[in-house]
């Protein structure tokens, strides 16, 4: 009898171990803004939108906090960003939900000069002036 509690025992932390391996960030669409204004795909904020929304998704999830501010690093038509992840969540984890707020803000708000999406895990936002 005892036997079969350590192997019960064993199947249910083996179970928590690999649900805890599996979890996904939670992407549902809280909120979002897109400016009115737009900029065409050939202006070099066009770039500089590129260059920030890049580099917030790979650069948050390492941040301290999940928090990250960024701008394009050219003088012409900067762009501000700034990306945010529940603390709660793994680094890999904030990785996906910014991929997925990173697809969305670029479907929702299409070349508009600026833009806030926030999900459940996290939070994306540029603009053409600092905040």
């Amino acid at each position: 009898m005892a036997s079969m509690k350590l192997k019960m025992t064993i199947v249910v932390i083996m179970g928590v171990l690999l649900g805890a391996a599996e979890s996904t960030p939670n992407i549902n669409i809280n909120e979002w803004r897109c400016n009115a204004d737009s900029y065409s795909e050939t202006d070099a904020y066009a770039g500089n939108v590129d260059y920030v929304l890049t580099d917030l998704m790979y650069q948050t999830p390492n941040a301290p906090a999940y928090y990250y501010f960024t701008q394009s690093p050219s003088n012409t038509a900067i762009c501000y960003g700034q990306a945010i992840c529940n603390i709660a969540i793994s680094n890999n984890d904030c990785n996906d939900c910014l991929i997925a707020a990173d697809s969305n803000i670029k479907i929702i708000c299409n070349d508009k000069i600026g833009a806030m999406l926030e999900m459940v895990d996290c939070t994306i936002r540029y603009e053409n002036y600092p905040f």
